[in-house]
């Protein structure tokens, strides 16, 4: 009997032990674990990615209020109860997903990610995730990333500007699937995933006809850079402006021929487009033109080899160095 005594005090201490520890490790009222902090980690208002407060927390040993099993830990912060993630948090993909190395769709790695529960180290409010792969940090869109479009822009089958379905998209937010060079992104439309072009600014063919032929294109040419598109057709022919605006220069140069060059604010941004030997000009510096009217003929002054318009386009003032020079054809439908 004197050894039953002090066993049964030995079991009640024992089991008064177990009890505490479970009421300390799963009540998410009380402050009762503590978390090392081995890096510095962002904090959040709530267990959201998106919900940052801008500070964040040096590495340090912390107090947790809360843990959800998903990687959220709740703690008492000099900014009040905030929320951390120091190690990510899981989510299931549900679906194969394509890797990029930045937050873009043109940056892609080459890679897709199949459907599993993935660590997610950050998100962007536009639908771009941070994600842990076999090759490093990298970024994914598995919902699509929203574009807020703030003009109006025509809808396309393929990323063309001759596929037009005769619809257009009016200012709003749009979830992009998908993008390509030259302004181009795959959104969703009522008429299904098709294309539009940010880069259309309503710049046209500057010929009155249609039946040209384009003899040069923009780029490397003869060992030098050919900063604009040639157009050519025999005949008398018509220059006109590929959008409204005021004309900056009207000149004659060795190089050029006669050459005008229009000036033109779309969407709050300054363009110039130019248009070069020229048979003769119809406009001088100063003129408000439109969308189409005639600034003078095709001709074959200047530096030419045949009758033809050099046009070129330029995303601000033209200067001699041409450093604000585009494609053309990324931006008209030749």
């Amino acid at each position: 009997m004197k050894m039953i005594k002090p066993l049964l005090g030995f079991l009640f201490l024992a089991l008064l032990t177990v009890s505490f520890t479970h009421i300390g490790v799963n009540s998410a009222e009380a402050a009762t674990d503590r978390l090392v902090l081995e890096k510095e980690s962002q904090l959040f208002d709530e267990p959201d990615l998106t919900a940052k407060t801008g500070a964040s927390i040096s590495p340090q040993t912390v107090t947790v209020l809360e843990e959800r099993a998903n990687g959220w830990y709740k703690i008492d912060t000099w900014l009040g109860e905030k929320w951390i993630a120091p190690n990510g948090i899981k989510a299931d993909l549900t679906f194969s997903t394509k890797i990029y190395n930045e937050p873009s769709y043109l940056k892609y790695a080459g890679a897709s990610i199949s459907p599993q529960t993935i660590t997610i180290l950050d998100k962007r409010t536009d639908g771009w995730w941070l994600v842990k792969t076999w090759l490093g940090d990298k970024w994914i869109a598995p919902n699509g990333i929203q574009l807020v479009l703030k003009d109006t822009y025509t809808i396309y089958n393929e990323a063309s500007f001759s596929s037009s379905t005769g619809a257009s998209l009016s200012p709003q937010t749009v979830t992009a699937i998908n993008q390509k060079a030259g302004g181009w992104w795959q959104v969703k439309t009522w008429l299904g995933n098709k294309w539009i072009n940010v880069n259309d600014l309503g710049f046209s063919v500057p010929l009155k006809v249609t039946d040209y032929v384009v003899t040069s294109t923009y780029g490397p040419r003869w060992g030098k850079m050919h900063f604009g598109i040639d157009l050519a057709k025999s005949g008398t022919v018509e220059i006109v402006a590929a959008a409204g605006g005021t004309v900056s220069k009207s000149y004659y140069s060795t190089s050029y021929g006669n050459c005008v060059v229009v000036r033109h604010s779309i969407n709050g941004k300054t363009w110039e487009t130019l248009y070069a030997h020229m048979s003769s000009r119809s406009v001088a510096v100063g003129d408000t033109v439109s969308k189409g009217q005639r600034l003078g003929y095709m001709g074959n002054t200047g530096d030419s080899k045949g009758q033809h318009l050099h046009f070129e386009l330029h995303d601000g003032l033209w200067n001699d160095q041409k450093s604000n020079a585009v494609d053309p054809s990324l931006y008209v439908n030749f």
